[in-house]
């Protein structure tokens, strides 16, 4: 992408990217990722093509400020999204996000739902109440591994279900990959706050805006975007079949998906 640029939110420095005229499209990337990363040249290069396309580095992520507080990270983040829209004047946007990124924008939706032309989450269904016991322990849990240097607990709860795990060689090496380049402090303090993401199913479904789900069938998040898309009047579900929770955002599939959920929900005038 061309255009980076910063701009102060809260407490935090973040950067962003900008490509192409035409309505605006904030894309807002998973854990440990950045915009450039998650997305890729490929998949902006074409949305900018026909749209304003705005890819946000998350705080503690990419080229943004990295902060070493659970409380700098959780709603924070879904604010976010609205500041950068009123950093660029911009009254409405599309949203298109993943994994993390679609619990961070599934909270600010409810939040401020007029504020969104469109929401498109892949990967997620949001962080909805109650967490067991179980969830707020693995997020602690978690983020006392990354305290040290790996993501390994991170890894094998994201596996591919039924897929066979690696041994512990083999995910020690895919963490250092992961890990490369990035602030382990600060992602353990992102994964402290997920929590903080907590949503209601009913809260999205009040929101009334259009909405379009993105989910490979081997994603773990699978029943929960099938019940989602029960539970949202009007809520569109694209299920890719064979694709896992790391590979669907480079199917063909999920950007065909995405351009048409677009051009059909334009910001003036009614979906075609």
């Amino acid at each position: 992408m061309t255009n980076g640029r910063y701009f102060q939110s809260g407490n935090a420095r973040l950067y962003f990217e900008n490509k192409g005229q035409g309505e605006p499209v904030i894309l807002v990337h998973g854990y440990s990722t950045s915009g450039a990363g998650q997305w890729g040249e490929g998949f902006i290069d074409r949305l900018a093509q026909e749209f304003h396309t705005i890819a946000l580095d998350n705080r503690g992520h990419g080229h943004s400020q990295m902060l070493y507080d659970r409380y700098d990270y959780g709603p924070e983040m879904g604010r976010d999204i609205i500041r950068l829209m009123d950093h660029l004047g911009l009254a409405k946007a599309h949203v298109v996000a993943y994994s993390l990124g679609a619990h961070i924008t599934a909270q600010a939706l409810a939040s401020a739902p007029e504020r969104f032309t469109t929401l498109t989450i892949g990967g997620a269904a949001g962080r909805w109440l109650p967490f067991t016991a179980e969830e707020l322990a693995a997020f602690d849990e978690e983020a006392d591994e990354l305290e040290t240097g790996s993501m390994t607990k991170h890894i094998l709860k994201l596996w591919t279900p039924g897929a066979a795990k690696p041994d512990i060689e083999e995910v020690k090496r895919i963490s250092e990959q992961r890990l490369r380049g990035k602030d382990a402090r600060a992602l353990a303090a992102v994964k402290r706050s997920m929590p903080d993401h907590a949503v209601t199913v009913d809260a999205i479904a009040a929101a009334k805006v259009p909405m379009l789900g993105l989910i490979g069938t081997e994603d773990l998040q699978l029943e929960a975007m099938r019940e989602l898309s029960r539970r949202v009047p009007g809520m569109r579900l694209v299920e890719i079949a064979g694709a896992t929770h790391g590979n669907t955002p480079s199917k063909p599939e999920f950007g065909d998906a995405i351009l048409d959920f677009l051009k059909r929900h334009p910001l003036q005038g009614t979906a075609a």
